[in-house]
């Protein structure tokens, strides 16, 4: 009799679980297929339209407050492009040894900038010091400068064209009717083998 009550209770109580998920697995479906609850749970996503058209709020004038224009005052510390421009032309045509910048202008970060970068230690004739070294890599070429002469071949004046014979060529070309386009040379590419 004990067995039979809990054999019933069990029953009972599977029968009971199964309605619960049964009834659970109608509920999920019944809202999955609803398309109000797919944007309420944002599940699909609404592209948004790309034909509306955004409106957007005026412009407010702000109130006059009575500033005077920019530009009628003169800076304090500011140097005038003519001014500068002498000053840069003073220095090309003298042959100053050093170039002194005058503190003035400067911060305390731009001066401490020019003592770090080393710009006392500079030096004056640096375009002579280029131009020695420049000519010395020229003078010692290497390995791979004379193989590359070699397989390419030395650029010469030949390939130069002269403007105004080029000029005369084509008003020939224009006078007899030809199209001095199509007459061209044509272009030689070199490989390298």
């Amino acid at each position: 009799m004990l067995l039979s009550k809990i054999k019933f209770f069990c029953k009972e109580l599977v029968t009971k679980f199964y309605y619960k998920f049964f009834k659970f697995v109608l509920i999920l479906f019944f809202f999955s297929s609803c398309s109000n609850t797919d944007n309420l749970i944002k599940l699909s996503e609404i592209p948004p339209d790309e034909f509306s058209v955004v409106r957007k709020d005026p412009l407010e004038i702000p109130p006059n407050f009575n500033l005077r224009p920019p530009g009628k005052s003169k800076k304090t510390g500011s140097i005038n492009s003519s001014e500068k421009a002498k000053d840069v032309l003073s220095d090309l045509i003298s042959n100053k040894q050093e170039k002194i910048i005058s503190n003035e202008y400067l911060t305390k970060g731009d001066v401490m900038l020019l003592e770090n970068t080393g710009f006392k230690e500079t030096k004056t004739n640096i375009r002579e010091v280029l131009i020695t070294e420049n000519s010395l890599a020229l003078q010692h070429k290497g390995r791979i400068e004379v193989l590359i002469e070699k397989l390419v071949g030395n650029e010469s004046d030949a390939n130069i064209l002269d403007p105004e014979k080029e000029v005369r060529r084509n008003q020939e070309k224009l006078a007899t009717g030809e199209n001095f386009v199509k007459s061209q040379k044509p272009v030689i590419i070199r490989r390298i083998r």
